[in-house]
């Protein structure tokens, strides 16, 4: 296992692959990694008296052959995917529970000791078979011990099953039974034990896609007319995802503008799409949880009915200017309406990119909020000729995860906000009813903290909270002696670990926004080596 490990691992950012392309020498690299890899290289000097310079040669960082990018560069190189196949199934295998390892008797006087065979849950210790006969037989008060396979995975609290919060000892001989924690009465604790249907979505998410690689956002520029959020979208990438290129071909049959009327067509497409997202995993979860909560059928067939009918059957929708019009939940979530000139709904990212590629709105302010790879915008815009409004919407997420999130907070959240976590982030997902139909589903952030929240308008003033931050980071290391240069991953976890401990960062900083603040400011500058590592260094 440990070699397959190796062969899965990119020879530069040393973890699994993600999205692998492929070199003319047969090697892989991440695609991330070997744009950054290449795009540090600069072409040769261009020779006196020519016209033309020669082209960049780039070398494989594992053999060392040299080659050209395509003209695409590295958007043209071939996607490896039968090697992001076995990734994906190694990260599966992985996921699933290992075989119990063996456990040493603790009564061996030899080494090594033998495997045990059985533990006592009262005396809280492992026995092989000949100290079981030895030190444990089972006659007298020994006779009313628990005795239980070992393994390394036995639990060792012991609890009064006629007494559940309370453990063995004073109940007499009360049955006992096995927990792996202690059963805590506060509500707080009791919910941390217990499984969290929205986390786990979160995770499963495995056709996310990644900023910088699959899509460029522009948070800092000045925003006026022309200038656009959304700076490149990589829809050749997304129509190779089946869940992708079925919602791409989905928002092809809507016009924001018009009245809903589902053709045979758009039917079509629509069960296409609800197929491809019942075949992923994550929905598959969704589904498995809605159906022990009694919210679905439990086969695949009555569940796509239940998707089908919840987003996509029109109802009738009274608007201000009291003109009945037929909606979907669908549309009025994933693409938006609009009514009597005004822009309502609109909670998808690649929809907004889309409008905004058709020169449709005008970005006023934004606002954004990491969740690990992921982040939340909170977008204010005018739409076409100055209607204002302002909206939320994840990005980077796939279609069947917001697919499947909203769909559990409708049928099975805690009415029309229910607070999940997601990223280590505390977010509210919105559903609103109208009628018993699914009338809006979005998140937001009820109590933003400036640790999460990044503007369009630059300040790089000391008052700044996360410019202060930085420059508090920045006199730390001075003052424990670090520098002038290290590895970002190195730095990140001076960050994260004894700075958060030594001077109490404030809480929830992504050491990324900070790093970014102070490459802004000048005070550091980030290069990648000749090996494909990113260092920083501190400037003066």
């Amino acid at each position: 296992m440990d070699s397959l490990l190796e062969e899965l691992t990119c020879p530069v950012c040393l973890d699994l692959y993600e999205q692998p392309v492929l070199l003319p020498c047969a090697h892989s690299l991440c695609k991330r990694c070997a744009g950054k890899v290449f795009a540090s290289r600069k072409p040769p000097a261009q020779p006196i008296g020519q016209g033309m310079a020669p082209k960049t040669q780039h070398e494989c960082p594992t053999c060392r052959h040299e080659f050209q990018l395509p003209n695409l560069g590295v958007d043209g190189l071939r996607k490896n995917t039968t090697l992001r196949n076995i990734v994906d199934r190694y990260r599966e295998s992985k996921n699933n529970t290992a075989a119990p390892k063996a456990v040493p008797c603790e009564m061996c006087d030899k080494e090594p000791p033998n495997d045990a065979v059985k533990t006592c849950l009262v005396c809280d210790t492992s026995y092989c078979e000949a100290c079981l006969s030895k030190y444990h037989p089972m006659k007298a008060g020994l006779a009313r011990h628990t005795l239980v396979e070992a393994s390394s995975a036995t639990p060792k609290v012991l609890m009064c099953t006629e007494h559940p919060q309370e453990k063995v000892g004073k109940h007499g001989y009360h049955r006992v039974g096995v927990v792996t924690t202690v059963p805590d009465t506060s509500q707080q604790n009791q919910t941390k034990l217990q499984p969290d249907i929205y986390s786990i979505l979160w995770s499963l998410d495995r056709n996310r896609v990644w900023q910088g690689m699959d899509y460029k956002l522009d948070i800092h520029g000045d925003i006026g007319w022309g200038d656009r959020l959304f700076r490149y979208v990589d829809r050749d990438h997304l129509e190779e995802i089946p869940t992708y290129r079925a919602f791409l071909r989905l928002l092809d049959n809507y016009h924001i503008d018009q009245p809903e009327y589902v053709t045979k067509k758009e039917e079509n497409d629509a069960r296409a799409f609800l197929n491809c997202c019942l075949d992923t995993e994550l929905m598959k979860e969704a589904h498995s949880f809605l159906a022990k909560k009694g919210c679905v059928p439990e086969s695949r067939q009555g569940f796509k009915g239940v998707l089908y009918d919840m987003w996509f059957t029109p109802y009738s929708r009274t608007h201000s200017d009291r003109v009945q019009r037929f909606s979907t939940g669908f549309e009025h979530t994933f693409l938006g309406e609009t009514r009597c000139r005004h822009m309502i709904g609109f909670h998808n990212w690649l929809r907004f990119y889309e409008e905004e590629c058709q020169g449709c709105i005008q970005v006023n302010d934004c606002k954004r909020h990491y969740c690990e790879d992921r982040q939340i915008l909170t977008v204010d815009f005018d739409w076409h000729d100055g209607n204002h409004t302002s909206d939320s919407f994840f990005v980077g997420t796939s279609p069947e995860f917001e697919l499947a999130l909203y769909t559990v907070c409708f049928l099975a959240g805690d009415g029309a906000e229910t607070r999940v976590v997601l990223g280590g982030e505390a977010v509210t997902i919105a559903t609103l009813k109208l009628g018993g139909y699914l009338g809006s589903c979005y998140p937001f952030l009820r109590e933003q903290s400036q640790s999460g929240i990044e503007y369009h308008t630059e300040d790089n003033s000391d008052d700044n909270p996360v410019v202060a931050e930085g420059l508090g980071f920045l006199q730390y290391l001075e003052n424990e002696k670090f520098g002038p240069e290290l590895p970002k991953g190195t730095l990140k976890r001076i960050y994260e670990e004894d700075y958060t401990w030594s001077y109490g960062r404030r809480p929830r900083t992504p050491f990324s926004l900070v790093l970014r603040t102070l490459n802004t400011n000048g005070k550091v500058a980030t290069y990648w080596t000749y090996h494909g590592m990113e260092m920083v260094t501190f400037l003066k």
